[in-house]
């Protein structure tokens, strides 16, 4: 494939229409390691996030040995999930529809886990693998008299349909092994990374309609440059409008969206509703910082 294809590819995932029109019209190229970065944030699943790394460290030079590194540090997750010793036990919780009813099993290992999941479809004569199965494999430790616990320690994997691994739990917060979460000071090119990740395109306290989990809501673009992977968003159906947006000085309700799936409107395109919440917000915002909006 050519580095166009691959580009093309990524961001056709995009839910935004606003900016798949926007990067087309500026004709706009990522550079190979801000294109590597959205290839990993935008993959549905772990697996797919590994099958593009992989296309990566064949197909584009510049980001290739940063590709494999990415590649060697998700596989070497998942073998240390899967390793076991005398105080693991493993339980797998089958989910056939992904409404979080669930049946348990304990297993002895990995394995034997992916073992039981099959057996389950296959002996099931009322549960069928729907296209929103999941089941999520825990990995339990026995702890000894005075041992201590570890609260940062991820021991969660998740399968999708057909044992497609949706996501690996992650022993370091990147590929590099050296971040403790906080990436400040880091001077390495990451697939984390959410900094310069797009052209800046969407003006603050623009209305936007976006994705959420289970829905599409409707928000303010909050201060923040478009430029990084996320932004804040202002949820235009909060319960702060009903108190009183001055009630929520002290911390104001917003969810952190990608730019991906956001898509710029206008203020007319709004329901009627969102449309008075959304001018409050923008009189009470520019009246607490009338310096930054003065015109």
């Amino acid at each position: 494939m050519t580095y166009q294809e691959i580009q093309s590819m990524i961001v056709d995932t995009f839910w935004s229409d606003a900016l798949k029109a926007e990067l087309k019209r500026r004709n706009y190229v990522f550079p190979p390691e801000k294109l590597l970065s959205l290839a990993y944030k935008q993959a549905k699943n772990d697996t797919q996030a590994i099958e593009l790394m992989k296309l990566f460290a064949d197909e584009v030079p510049e980001a290739a040995d940063h590709a494999r590194l990415v590649i060697a540090w998700m596989e070497d997750n998942l073998e240390k999930f899967r390793t076991v010793d005398e105080n693991t036990i493993f339980q797998v919780q089958i989910d056939p529809d992904g409404d979080d009813d669930t049946l348990d099993y304990i297993c002895s290992t990995y394995e034997t886990c992916l073992d039981v999941v099959d057996q389950f479809y296959r002996k099931s004569k009322w549960c069928k693998e729907s296209e929103n199965a999941c089941a999520t494999i825990i990995k339990h430790r026995f702890l000894r008299p005075g041992e201590s616990i570890d609260l940062h320690r991820d021991q969660h994997l998740t399968l999708g349909p057909g044992r497609m691994i949706a996501y690996i739990p992650r022993e370091t917060s990147c590929e590099y092994g050296e971040c403790e979460f906080d990436c400040q000071d880091c001077t390495h090119p990451c697939v984390n990374s959410w900094a310069d990740l797009f052209p800046e395109w969407v003006p603050d306290l623009s209305p936007v309609r976006y994705q959420r989990f289970k829905d599409v809501g409707y928000g303010c673009v909050l201060s923040v440059a478009s430029t990084s992977w996320e932004g804040y968003v202002v949820p235009l159906d909060s319960g702060m409008f009903e108190d009183g947006l001055e009630e929520h000085s002290d911390f104001l309700d917003h969810e952190h969206i990608s730019w991906p799936n956001v898509e710029p409107i206008s203020p007319d395109e709004l329901p009627e509703k969102f449309r008075r919440n959304y001018d409050a917000f923008v009189a009470y915002w520019k009246k607490l910082y009338p310096e930054q909006y003065a015109e």
